[in-house]
């Protein structure tokens, strides 16, 4: 992502980020899922131990 990240100028760059905030944003609740689902794998893996 790095490399990718180094071609693009400034300007294309922050607009990349802008986009990706956004996205991150409209998913938060299917993001917050995936940390609920690891949290409960945890918990389980305790448990077991």
């Amino acid at each position: 992502m790095t490399t990718i990240y180094a071609t693009y100028p400034e300007a294309a760059r922050l607009e990349i980020d802008q986009r990706v905030r956004e996205a991150a944003d409209r998913h938060r609740g299917h993001r917050s899922a995936v940390v609920v689902r690891r949290l409960r794998a945890a918990r389980a893996s305790r448990s077991a131990r």
